[in-house]
């Protein structure tokens, strides 16, 4: 009987040795301009971020589950934003925003209890975050990492800009742009505009311009032009319904707009009329995602391919000449440019 233990127990011994090893990942360091956030699959928790450098066009990819012993970030990166050291990742479906050290993205801290965060503001000691589900502006402590209040605003809440002591917020649920007071928390005013106001930026003027995309195929799209107390200067309407231009970005210089709308098409802010070719056409590819690089001066497209494999993010001059291309992650829906 003993005997037949100890084969036992040696041949257990021997099956455990036999099997397969996860080899760790390894970590990864290296000089990088550009951060590419890739929404990943709805529900499956499989987003990533890259890391590219524009110098020598080196991309690496999935940092964050490299450097931090293989855990992913979650469930649908919405957008990041930077303050001093730290990096915000709003991490949508998975209720969160993800602090990481932008030396080499390791985690240094989560922030919870959001219901479904889109984009998050910093502002000094604390920061404000938009959410789809919430009804309000939730107001965090940057330092304790804690929500600590809200601002009500009975819809859903997307982009945000900040002029001096105002916050711009777009609010796709009543079709309004709202004026929050930074110093009080509260909303101070409200401007109606057409359906689905979707992103905002702000010019060398302070002109707030703010891109509509009309809708499920309701109402024209419109590019407005608001003061910075949130009167309308001018609006551009779009040639059809069946339109839906989205990613409204500018130029560093604060003159020149972009957006997406199957191409990506450049507005003066000077212009009296919308551009009806594109500076960038979309030749079959399903462009998704779109930024400025502020430094060098260069746009950033990515293509989702089909929402399921690895996608492709197209680097061009501002004129609309192709640089290079390079391989993300799933869905490359958003970029982060480092200090």
């Amino acid at each position: 009987m003993k005997k037949c233990l100890i084969i036992s127990v040696l041949i257990s011994l021997l099956i455990v040795g036999c099997e397969k090893k996860e080899t760790p990942r390894p970590q990864v360091f290296f000089d990088a301009d550009v951060v590419v956030l890739n929404e990943g699959n709805f529900g499956q928790g499989n987003a990533t971020i890259d890391l590219y450098n524009s110098a020598n066009r080196t991309i690496q990819n999935d940092v964050f589950r490299s450097n931090n012993s293989g855990r992913p970030i979650g469930d649908v990166i919405q957008s990041m934003a930077i303050s001093n050291d730290t990096g915000f990742v709003v991490v949508n479906n998975s209720q969160k925003i993800e602090l990481v050290d932008l030396k080499d993205l390791t985690s240094i801290g989560t922030i919870n209890g959001f219901n479904s965060p889109r984009y998050i503001l910093p502002l000094g000691k604390k920061g404000y975050v938009s959410d789809l589900y919430a009804n309000s502006i939730q107001v965090i402590n940057l330092k304790s990492r804690i929500i600590t209040s809200t601002i009500p605003t009975n819809g859903w809440t997307e982009e945000m800009k900040r002029i001096e002591d105002t916050v711009y917020v777009t609010d796709m649920t009543n079709n309004e742009l709202i004026r929050i007071d930074v110093t009080a928390d509260t909303v101070i005013g409200r401007t109606t505009l057409i359906r689905q106001p979707n992103s905002l930026v702000v010019d060398k003027n302070n002109s707030i311009w703010v891109l509509c995309s009309g809708g499920f195929d309701e109402v024209l799209p419109r590019l407005y032009q608001l003061s910075t107390s949130g009167d309308v200067i001018q609006h551009f309407e779009f040639q059809s319904v069946s339109m839906s231009p989205t990613n409204l970005i500018i130029d560093t210089k604060g003159e020149e707009l972009y957006f997406l709308n199957e191409g990506v098409f450049r507005h003066s802010i000077l212009g009296s009329n919308l551009e009806v070719d594109p500076v960038i056409s979309s030749g079959g590819r399903l462009l998704y995602g779109l930024a400025f690089h502020p430094k060098m001066n260069e746009l950033y497209v990515s293509d989702a391919i089909d929402y399921q494999q690895n996608g492709i993010v197209y680097r061009y001059l501002s004129s609309g000449i192709l640089i290079n291309q390079f391989k993300a992650g799933i869905i490359p829906g958003s970029f982060q440019f480092l200090p």
